[in-house]
């Protein structure tokens, strides 16, 4: 009769068997995310077909509305496309090689803030242009009036809205 010591079963290479399932497991589960996370942005492309370069007389696109927008699953799609007028207070370089643009909003866009824009810059609305769109925005001086057109999206990330990527950008007199 062998004792317990001495089953096979549970000899020495007992805990590199659970190591290894433990990997096997980890493994699958990323997999498995991996899988979700594609699905979801196939799923966005097919809800929105069309180009994203198509765009209406008010500067709205039609196609997926962060079409080449960086990470877009840190963005809540709130609305396709909103207008806002306001004055341009700030403007920077991110390193994800956007260009930020921080609007005053005029009384009539006040409503697209949330606590978090209010936290920012005095209450400023983000605008941000991908680098993609870049060459079809007249990038315009700190103290200008403007219309921004583009996506309205919650930026989960930093607790703010924002216009994102910004499609339309034009002076206002």
């Amino acid at each position: 009769m062998q004792g317990r010591d001495e089953d096979p079963g549970l000899s020495g290479d007992w805990d590199a068997r659970v190591v290894e399932a433990g990997r096997q497991i980890r493994r699958t589960v990323w997999t498995w995310l991996l899988v979700a996370i594609a699905m979801a942005g196939l799923w966005e492309a097919a809800v929105y077909p069309l180009s994203p370069y198509v765009t209406t007389a008010r500067g709205c696109r039609l196609g997926y509305p962060l079409a080449n927008v960086y990470l877009p699953w840190r963005l809540k799609l709130l609305s396709a496309c909103v207008e806002a007028t306001g004055t341009i207070v700030d403007q920077e370089h991110a390193s994800d090689g956007d260009t930020h643009l921080d609007l005053a909003p005029d009384p009539l866009s006040m409503d697209l803030l949330v606590p978090g824009n209010v936290g920012r810059d005095q209450g400023a609305l983000i605008l941000e242009i991908v680098p993609a769109d870049r060459q079809g925005i007249l990038l315009l001086p700190v103290g200008s009036h403007v219309r921004a057109v583009g996506p309205l999206v919650y930026d989960r990330l930093h607790g703010w809205i924002e216009i994102h990527p910004l499609w339309r950008l034009e002076l206002l007199r």
